[in-house]
């Protein structure tokens, strides 16, 4: 708004803006959304057609919406992991092939604490022309976020921030296809 109350808190806004992006990779842009799973639907839903690889252990927000992909006819690939909780590397490397258009994995697993090889991984997604989407929800502040994700979705409860707030970072060329329009 064109008011002082509302340049006031477009100014907080933008000051918030800069200090979560203090944790996340250099260039992108921050999309403050409802929450972390608000985040990881635009992310996994506007990413272009293509195939999608995730893991077994992700949170119900990646799970069925990827599920809901697949009912919708799209190629979904949920890996398995071992008795440690971590995704076999090699398994992955034989899912993440060309026709992948995402893989997505929790930096940390908000059940068990383990940290998947989220780089490894990135690397992989990127070999094959896919993007690299990381839910880091648990691991914000607290992990660094490698600089090979394309997308990151946070939440802020989980940094004692309000309830009801998440963002979804996109590196700088990354565009995805809006959910809403109008």
């Amino acid at each position: 708004s064109a008011h002082r109350p509302g340049r006031a808190m477009a100014a907080q806004v933008e000051v918030a803006r800069d200090m979560i992006g203090g944790l996340l990779p250099m260039g992108g842009h921050l999309l403050f959304t409802s929450g972390a799973t608000e985040a990881l639907n635009i992310a996994i839903q506007g990413v272009p057609p293509g195939d999608i690889v995730t893991i077994a252990t992700e949170h119900a927000a990646v799970l069925d919406t990827v599920e809901a992909l697949r009912r919708a006819g799209r190629g979904v690939t949920v890996l398995p992991v071992g008795a440690d909780g971590l995704v076999d590397l090699d398994t992955a490397a034989q899912a993440i092939r060309p026709g992948v258009a995402l893989v997505v994995a929790m930096l940390v697993n908000n059940e068990i604490g383990v940290i998947q090889p989220v780089e490894a991984l990135a690397q992989m997604a990127h070999g094959a022309g896919a993007l690299f989407l990381c839910d880091a929800v648990q691991g914000y502040g607290r992990v660094p976020i490698p600089d090979s994700c394309d997308m990151v979705a946070i939440s802020a409860h989980k940094i004692h921030g309000p309830k009801g707030i998440g963002a979804l970072w996109l590196r700088d060329g990354v565009s995805i296809t809006p959910l809403i329009h109008g």
